[in-house]
């Protein structure tokens, strides 16, 4: 796509390296403290750099399992924004109020920069590009007063997107108004300011995802997910964390020894690395890695692998009846773990009697892009001083959402029974009308560094790489026609509750 000479153009790329797999394992006695949220209005005050000993907790939305989502805060009195939480990205954006008055954006709130004391333009009327793997934004460098979970900072980084191509509009939907990149490699991102501020004793954190499957496929406002800022949360995993040296210096992506299926190894090309992605869906990989996959999977249920049905979101496709002949699939990353998963991990809803495969091409080359299928599975760590990436088995997880009759098909011996009925499966994402209603006092002594707390558990996340689900948009489209009274009244009242009592108070 041409562009002009002083467009400033950054591309999310995935690079390929190579590196040894060395392991280091911790145990939970190692770990730090979680310290929950604490309950009432917003409270924002100084916070001294000695204070910062314990860690900090955000928590997550969870929409049908296609992404997860974090409240965050940006300017003076503070504006409100649902970000998608993406550790396969750096830089936090959100849509402008002019934007999306043009039709350019679509976000459920957008930013007004006229309504906030605090911003500053620092494009110098430079533009700037971000490249997704699917879709493009271009906007202008900003800065303003930040706040996500309990941590707050002032002249935070953003990009303001004047404009969303149709492909990211699409995905986006209006469930969430920019993305919040945890990756490496930018000294301005968000965690690189938490770190420089000493908000975070230690240079690392963890993120566990739930699924909706214990909520009958429903979105999850609450105890969708939570990320620590600082340290672990040790009920989220069991067992041991195991850490891998970081092989990328601009993503979290280690080494990809091999891939197993139903106990057959798929080979690898030479410098295969995963790289752990919270802003994608699936499990992407390069389609001739695919192509050796895919075969494997459906022999197991005496099929050729199908043609992805445009109609149905372009996934891989299964009937329902069958999954549970579905074979195991391992990652190794270099030593003796094997990260295991089983079809109710990788399987999901496309109609009432298909089901869909998490797998997905896409031209990433040597790399798997592992997404929220596999962190659900697995508890993730993000250390910048090694760097490396840790896994455990996620404990207190619910997986993603499976059907009841189909789950109900299954007999205790593994087996499919031989009658089932399939129920119509629930809409993935209701429709929940945003409005942003703020009331502040202005600042008396503004710091440099601050502390928030937050009402209720909801709060932020992030995201900027294959954005999201890669292909899941037409399936997104097709689920969202009917939505009105999918959430509960007490999930919808903690909503309110948060959009209606935010206050600061600088002291």
């Amino acid at each position: 796509m041409p562009r002009s000479r002083s467009a400033s153009i950054i591309h999310v790329l995935l690079l390929l390296a190579c590196a040894s797999a060395e392991s280091v394992t911790h145990t939970p006695d190692q770990k730090l403290l979680r310290i929950p949220i604490q309950k009432g209005g917003w409270s924002l005050s100084r916070r001294d750099a000695s204070t910062a000993s314990q860690p900090s907790v955000a928590s997550l939305i969870n929409l049908g399992d296609l992404f997860y989502t974090s409240l965050i805060t940006l300017g003076t009195p503070p504006q409100l924004f649902y970000v998608q939480v993406d550790t396969g990205s750096t830089t936090l954006w959100v849509g402008s109020r002019n934007c999306n008055a043009a039709g350019k954006c679509k976000e459920g709130n957008s930013f007004n920069p006229a309504l906030s004391s605090t911003f500053k333009d620092t494009s110098r009327s430079v533009p700037t590009n971000l490249l997704y793997g699917k879709g493009e934004v271009a906007g202008y460098q900003s800065q303003d007063t930040f706040s996500w979970g309990t941590l707050a900072v002032l002249n935070q980084d953003f990009l303001l997107v004047e404009m969303e191509d149709a492909a990211v509009q699409a995905e986006k939907t209006q469930y969430y108004d920019g993305v919040l990149g945890l990756g490496r490699g930018n000294r301005n991102s968000v965690l690189n300011k938490f770190m420089q501020a000493k908000l975070t004793q230690e240079p690392i954190f963890s993120l566990w995802l739930n699924g909706t499957g214990d909520n009958n496929g429903l979105d999850l406002v609450s105890n969708g997910g939570e990320i620590v800022f600082g340290g672990v949360d040790s009920s989220h995993y069991s067992g041991s964390i195991v850490e891998y040296p970081v092989i990328d210096s601009s993503s979290w992506s280690i080494k990809s020894e091999r891939v197993t299926i139903g106990g057959a190894a798929v080979p690898l090309p030479s410098g295969t690395k995963a790289l752990l992605d919270s802003g994608t869906s699936l499990i992407v990989m390069s389609p001739s890695l695919l192509a050796s996959v895919l075969p494997k999977i459906y022999e197991s249920i005496g099929s050729i692998v199908p043609a992805p049905v445009a109609s149905l979101g372009n996934f891989y496709i299964v009937d329902c009846k069958k999954v549970a002949s579905l074979p195991e699939i391992s990652f190794n990353f270099g030593d003796n773990n094997e990260y295991v998963l089983q079809w109710s991990d990788y399987v999901f809803p496309v109609t009432s009697s298909i089901c869909g495969l998490g797998f997905q091409s896409n031209n990433v080359g040597n790399t798997i892009i592992l997404g929220d299928i596999f962190l659900r599975k697995y508890y993730s760590t993000y250390n910048f001083q090694g760097p490396h990436v840790g896994l455990a088995l996620a404990a207190r997880t619910s997986k993603a959402f499976i059907n009841s009759d189909v789950k109900g098909s299954i007999d205790s011996s593994g087996q499919l029974a031989t009658t089932s009925t399939v129920k119509e499966i629930p809409p993935l994402i209701p429709a929940v009308t945003r409005t942003t209603a703020l009331s502040s006092s202005e600042p008396s002594s503004p710091s440099s560094v601050m502390s928030v707390s937050v009402s209720s558990t909801v709060t932020p996340a992030a995201s900027d790489t294959p954005l999201t689900f890669d292909g899941a948009a037409v399936f997104i489209q097709t689920t969202t026609a009917s939505f009105s009274s999918t959430m509960g009244a007490e999930d919808f009242s903690r909503i309110i509750v948060i959009l209606l009592s935010v206050v600061l108070v600088f002291v």
